[in-house]
């Protein structure tokens, strides 16, 4: 399969290029390049997903995959734009941060989300409303699955003490 990672240098983008690697996928990975290294064997496209142009270097082709985790509501919507009509499937993985009560043991799926952030750009403290909002451009495309897998990533991200979304690439596409 060939695999468009929008990230990929930092460790969650970079995890799931290294999984989609080890099971034989060719991966090119659009990031700025700032954050670490794309993993050994995918390809860096160098963009800045605040530019309008970003997505001129991987438009005119078709895609297997690809796999989103951005938090910046914008982002994902131009990146929907540009890209879904020529993805066979779309990824997003989202955060146990977009419930609003992260204190329910065994919560699923269908436990209450936060409002989703109305603005297009997000700071830190509303990382929650901000991932709802990705998600919900999303669901406005068929090609769009939303992950909510959730397990531990301590030894990729050792500052990491809590539960993290799985890599992308952890199962089947």
């Amino acid at each position: 399969m060939e695999i468009l990672v929008l990230g990929g240098t930092a460790w969650l983008g970079r995890i799931t290029a290294t999984e989609a690697l080890a099971r034989g996928h060719e991966v090119i990975c659009l990031a700025r390049g700032e954050s670490g290294d794309v993993a050994q064997g995918a390809r860096l496209i160098v963009a800045d997903r605040a530019h309008p142009d970003v997505y001129l270097a991987v438009q005119d082709r078709d895609w297997d995959a690809v796999v989103e985790v951005s938090w910046q509501p914008r982002f994902v919507q131009e990146a929907v734009d540009a890209l879904a009509a020529r993805a066979r499937h779309w990824v997003y993985v989202s955060s146990v941060s977009v419930y609003a009560d992260t204190d329910v043991v065994d919560a699923d799926e269908s436990a209450r989300l936060l409002a989703p952030l109305q603005a297009d750009i997000a700071d830190r403290a509303v990382y929650g409303e901000a991932k709802v909002a990705c998600e919900l451009v999303g669901m406005r495309v068929q090609l769009l699955q939303v992950l909510g897998g959730m397990f531990r990533l301590a030894a990729a991200h050792p500052a990491c003490n809590s539960r993290w979304p799985a890599p992308a690439c952890a199962g089947r596409w």
